[in-house]
């Protein structure tokens, strides 16, 4: 039962390339299925991970990248075949960025933030925008609508973690500061 979150999440990277592959070739439904399946095999795995105490350095590592790979190729995809603007995609690619970087910052200095709800809540968010878009024949202004809500609770969540970054940096150089005066 350890490794069943771990088998979940590498199923999740290996449902990518086939809901990209679905997504592409405009076959919404068989695309809405696989996304489906994967955004709620990220559900079932935090839960099985934490109820039999299976986190593991491959599923803190590969699960965040099975979400992000998922939800990225699916709004770069959504942009190619006209489905969403261009301004999403680089706004929620900026996004994961500064959270990369942030995340390498802080791991370098054996600092770890870990998810929070409104992560979460932004993922959430995100994952039922893209499905609608996917699914449902949505005219522009419906879609822009509702990854623009999506889009607005990501840069909030972003700007929450940036605030714990700054605050569980501020921490460790104070103990080590006070460490080093001892």
């Amino acid at each position: 039962m350890k490794n069943l979150p771990n088998i979940i999440t590498a199923f999740r990277l290996i449902l990518v390339p086939v809901f990209s592959y679905y997504l592409c070739k405009e076959e919404f439904f068989i695309a809405f299925l696989v996304f489906a399946i994967a955004a709620w095999s990220d559900v079932l795995d935090g839960y099985l991970a934490r109820k039999y105490k299976a986190v593991t350095n491959f599923g803190k590592i590969c699960d965040p990248l099975a979400d992000k790979a998922l939800q990225l190729s699916a709004l770069i995809i959504l942009f190619l075949i006209g489905k969403l603007r261009i301004i999403f995609v680089i706004i929620i690619l900026l996004k994961e960025l500064t959270l990369i970087l942030g995340g390498i910052l802080l791991y370098k200095k054996k600092l770890i933030v870990p998810a929070q709800w409104y992560g979460k809540f932004a993922s959430l968010l995100l994952n039922s925008a893209i499905a609608a878009t996917i699914l449902f024949p949505l005219g522009e202004i419906a879609v822009d609508i509702i990854i623009s809500i999506s889009v607005a609770v990501t840069l909030f969540a972003l700007l929450m973690y940036i605030k714990n970054y700054i605050n569980i940096y501020r921490e460790s150089k104070v103990k080590t500061e006070s460490q080093l005066k001892q």
